[in-house]
């Protein structure tokens, strides 16, 4: 059986966040090193900022989180 090439975990991690329908990804960006993600851009309220870590660490292989995501509402 062929194997599948490896997807990096930022890419998984958008796709989980894309999936959201509170989340637009027009004002996050994901970025990632190994089984580390970084979350930037901007949100206008706590609770989405909170909702896109949640749905990151949700993401198999997710290791650890730096959220950098600013709340302008």
């Amino acid at each position: 059986m062929p194997r599948l090439p490896d997807v990096p975990l930022a890419f998984v991690v958008s796709a989980a966040l894309r999936r959201h329908s509170l989340l637009s990804l027009q004002w996050l960006s994901v970025s990632g090193t190994g089984s580390e993600v970084t979350l930037r851009g901007r949100v206008d309220n706590w609770p989405l900022r909170t909702l896109a870590e949640h749905i990151t660490w949700a993401v198999p292989g997710v290791a650890r989180v730096h959220n950098l995501v600013d709340v302008e509402p």
